[in-house]
């Protein structure tokens, strides 16, 4: 699985900006890792409906 790199800069970037404002609770280090976990299912959603695209066009099923 090939993700971009500007993604993961993306994520590690806001992470660390998020981190730095809110460093009191782990709380709030468990929002950012449920928001970076839930940004990774998008992302990985998005992935295979792409490939399935590609599969039914090679195989004749015909997705536009």
């Amino acid at each position: 699985m090939i993700i971009p790199a500007y993604r993961i800069i993306l994520i590690t970037s806001e992470t660390k900006v998020w981190r730095q404002y809110y460093k009191t609770s782990p709380m709030n280090d468990a929002i950012i890792r449920g928001k970076n976990y839930l940004l990774a299912i998008i992302f990985v959603k998005r992935f295979f409906l792409r490939l399935m695209k590609i599969f039914m066009e090679i195989f004749g099923s015909g997705i536009p």
